[in-house]
């Protein structure tokens, strides 16, 4: 056998081998390098997104509904932003429907005045349940067996300072179906409630959703809305719906409690007063009187209702204080003694007292307490002067003065209009307030017709 030896230097031998192993780490090194940098790139492109949808969830979580995501990569990313964008106009839509709400419950439940109430739901129904028209049909089975007294709005877009007021009246099998809904809204349509409908106010809309309200157990009303095409209500409008009707129960609820209370409270005053006054048959209706002219002075003066309420129940019962004071003082034909005239100049301090432990007629009392106090200061009991008398009082003084002057007394005959005109404009800053004078004057002058030339010429 042959064998032939070859010599070569070990470099030499090796030198492909370290080529190839030099040629795959770089290619390694390569492909991983080329990897990362396309992972990185990728992971900005996913970040990117991420980053723009953190932001606009920032934005909207910050109370701005109408912003919106922009992402046109073309991928999951960009069907992300969209539903994004939808789920926010729908957010953005129930917060204003909620915000809206809010500011209809509210309207509704700060008035305590039915008329009020009831033009709160019409003004703001639109705006959390749209309709084309609307109606609220009130329910009073004192008045007229199941009559409604409705007040309509043919356009919700508007707002008109009062709306429209017609009788509707319910037959008895359409009061039954209202009784029987309880809380739910009733879609009606075609000839459904005919009765009910056949005194509505222009041409009747094409369909109803009727949401009945109740005092307890009994109807008290109906929310109407009218629709020129019939509606297709989701629950969440249905659900609004029937709380506003359900505030409206409470408000109106409210209001009626507080109607009879007033009622109640008015007729507690008026026995009051008629008690006091029939003390003397001299002094019969005067407090009644000197009540009506004195809110007649505040009216012409402009006070708010408020203040003429007050008025109403100070002049009712401003002259409490003689409930304690003997007829034979109150009818003596004479000059008063010295004594007898401290009774009767007490009786402003002992009405005072009398009303004090009252809270709710803590503002009558500076009335009953100054009507006997004069503007120049020289009046009783306690010598105030100017302003620092209640304008209240000083309209009552006016008032408690004429009705006096004009009654019989049995020192004296009642006097005629025009002298009592005469005397108080003689005494216009001494005895008397010059404003509420000036006011009386005017009602006067109306009264006859002309306004007095001495008026005229003064600029009063």
């Amino acid at each position: 056998k042959w064998i032939v030896v070859v010599s070569q230097p070990r470099s030499e031998a090796f030198a492909a081998a370290k080529s190839f192993t030099r040629a795959l780490f770089l290619s390694i090194f390569l492909v991983v390098l080329i990897a990362g940098l396309f992972a990185l790139v990728q992971i900005r492109r996913s970040v990117a997104p991420l980053a723009v949808l953190k932001d606009g969830t920032r934005r909207i979580s910050g109370g701005d509904f109408d912003s919106r995501v922009e992402i046109g990569s073309g991928d999951e990313f960009e069907e992300l932003a969209e539903s994004f964008n939808t789920m926010a106009d729908n957010l953005g839509q129930e917060f204003r429907i909620q915000a809206d709400m809010g500011r209809t419950v509210q309207a509704i439940l700060s008035e305590t005045v039915q008329e009020k109430i009831v033009e709160a739901v019409l003004e703001n129904l639109n705006a959390v349940v749209p309709c084309d028209c609307a109606g609220v049909s009130l329910v009073d089975p004192g008045v007229v067996k199941n009559a409604a007294l409705t007040y309509v709005r043919e356009d919700t877009s508007t707002v008109p300072s009062v709306a429209g007021r017609t009788m509707l009246s319910l037959s008895a099998d359409e009061v039954l179906r209202l009784n029987s809904a309880k809380s739910t809204v009733l879609s009606v349509q075609g000839a459904e409630f005919g009765h009910l409908f056949s005194r509505w106010p222009g041409t009747r809309p094409a369909a109803f959703l009727l949401c009945p309200f109740f005092s307890g157990e009994a109807l008290a009303g109906v929310l109407l809305l009218g629709y020129r095409i019939p509606p297709d209500p989701t629950p969440a409008t249905l659900a609004r719906l029937r709380q506003v009707a359900g505030q409206a129960a409470t408000a109106l609820n409210r209001a009626r409690a507080l109607r009879e209370l007033s009622q109640n409270e008015l007729g507690t005053l008026l026995a009051l007063a008629r008690a006091v006054d029939t003390n003397s048959p001299w002094t019969a209706g005067h407090s009644e009187r000197v009540t009506h002219l004195s809110m007649e002075i505040g009216r012409e003066l402009g006070l708010p209702p408020s203040e003429i309420d007050l008025l109403r129940r100070g002049g009712l019962l401003h002259d409490i204080g003689k409930i304690g004071v003997s007829p034979s003082i109150l009818e003596k034909p004479g000059k008063l003694t010295e004594e007898e005239f401290a009774v009767i100049k007490s009786h402003p301090s002992k009405g005072a007292k009398i009303l004090d432990p009252i809270p709710s007629f803590q503002r009558v009392i500076p009335i009953v307490a100054q009507h006997h106090e004069r503007f120049d200061g020289k009046g009783y009991p306690k010598g105030l002067s100017g302003e620092s008398i209640s304008l209240h009082a000083r309209i009552l003084t006016v008032a408690d003065v004429v009705d006096a002057l004009l009654s019989d007394r049995p020192y004296r005959p009642g006097w005629s209009r025009e002298k009592v005109l005469g005397y108080t404009r003689e005494n216009s800053g001494l005895h008397f307030d010059p404003t509420v004078v000036d006011a009386y004057h005017r009602i006067e002058a109306g009264r006859m017709g002309a306004l007095d030339p001495e008026l005229e010429s003064t600029g009063t």
